[in-house]
């Protein structure tokens, strides 16, 4: 009886095994897998590139650009052509309820501007120097563009940078239609230059605003002049004074053309007014 019973026992025992073994193979336990860490660097820029008559090249390709940061050649992983296209407004379609109509107090000047700068999260500094590009923008790029902005509203021409202008009609480069060429001349006694390897480097921006004769605006033009001469060079622009030309659409007869200098460096402003005869 008691082999019987121990016999029993061990059929028992091997039945539970048995039936644990087949609930693990039915409902088998999920793995973890171990954590898995990648590090991905993609830098988006950019570009805008016109041909000598402002209008947009679109039939480049990706071997047609190189990047360069700190004197290394970066691989460029995606290339994409985007374009902007207007889309014309019918005017027979209906405009009621897309604009509301708010109380508002009586309007006054703006006396102060207010910029929102918006920084995402993640690597902010490295590798791509994000601050200190957002330190250059509201340092240097803010500060020229306020400058230069509150300059052409002055109907008075500014002398902290002398400035002489003179524009004449060209053909343009394409052979259709024709350009105003601009020469300006800037007194470089205003302009500091930083001395160094023989060298004597500068960076001033000029902006050309142009009109018609009777106050409307039609457009503007910014470039940036930096220059860096030899000794010789240097000591001729010091008596003779920078050349700098441009061209800019042609529009009206009567067309106006403000010129705004501006030196960062020096925080020195230089404005002139002409028209086209």
């Amino acid at each position: 009886m008691r082999r019987a019973l121990l016999a029993l026992s061990g059929i028992v025992t091997c039945a539970g095994l048995v039936t644990a073994l087949a609930a693990n193979a039915r409902f088998p336990q999920e793995r973890v897998p171990g954590t898995i860490r990648v590090r991905v660097t993609l830098v988006s820029i950019d570009i805008i590139v016109t041909d000598k008559d402002d209008r947009p090249v679109t039939d480049l390709r990706q071997e047609d650009f190189t990047v360069i940061e700190d004197g290394v050649r970066q691989n460029i992983a995606h290339f994409s052509f985007q374009a902007l296209t207007a889309i014309p407004v019918d005017p027979s379609a209906p405009t009621k309820g897309l604009l509301r109509k708010i109380p508002v107090a009586e309007l006054t000047p703006e006396t102060r501007r207010t910029f929102l700068i918006v920084l995402g999260r993640g690597r902010l500094q490295h590798p791509s120097r994000g601050i200190d590009g957002l330190l250059t923008f509201v340092r240097k790029a803010f500060l020229s563009y306020s400058r230069i902005s509150s300059t052409a509203q002055y109907e008075e021409e500014v002398k902290d940078i002398g400035v002489q202008v003179r524009v004449h009609m060209v053909p343009a480069a394409s052979g259709d239609g024709r350009r105003v060429q601009v020469d300006v001349m800037l007194q470089a006694p205003k302009i500091p230059f930083t001395e160094g390897g023989g060298r004597h480097v500068a960076s001033v921006q000029v902006v050309t605003f142009y009109g018609d004769g009777h106050g409307r605006f039609l457009g503007e033009s910014w470039q940036q002049l930096d220059l860096n001469l030899r000794e010789e060079t240097w000591q001729k622009v010091q008596k003779d004074g920078i050349p700098f030309s441009t061209r800019v659409p042609y529009q009206v007869p009567d067309q106006t053309f403000k010129i705004v200098v501006y030196s960062y460096d020096a925080d020195k402003v230089g404005s002139v007014t002409t028209r086209l005869r």
